[in-house]
């Protein structure tokens, strides 16, 4: 009886660690302002400049589509370009960043998160 409660605290970290929350539009605007990081499918560059231009450069091709971003009240990353405004809802665990448009959802490491305007290094990697 004794090892059925050890072992229900020790997975109480890794429930914890897993758990999702919205994240705050602050939260939202620091993980971004100023990193880059690569779409879902790593076929684009992304680059989220400090005063809310945005860029994705196509990896194979060197293509630049240009854009603005912005965090939107409650919980939400905004990407406006030529192809329209798209509206992500926003999540975080202690690891994990996930995104849902649509009822879909994609999840990304928070490590992936780039300082700076890393697209040029990820385009020479892609080659």
């Amino acid at each position: 009886m004794k090892l059925k409660y050890l072992i229900a605290l020790a997975t109480l970290p890794l429930i914890s660690a897993c758990t999702m929350e919205t994240m705050t539009t602050n939260q939202i605007s620091e993980l971004y302002s100023d990193t880059t990081s690569l779409s879902s499918n790593k076929a684009t560059a992304n680059y989220y400049y400090a005063d809310g231009r945005y860029k994705s450069t196509d990896l194979e091709t060197g293509e630049v589509t240009r854009g603005t971003w912005y965090a939107k009240e409650p919980d939400e990353i905004c990407i406006t370009s030529d192809k329209g405004e798209r509206c992500f809802a926003m999540s975080k665990s202690d690891t994990m960043v996930t995104f849902e448009l649509n009822g879909n959802k994609s999840s990304r490491k928070l490590s992936e998160y780039l300082e700076g305007d890393q697209t040029s290094e990820l385009v020479k990697a892609a080659k």
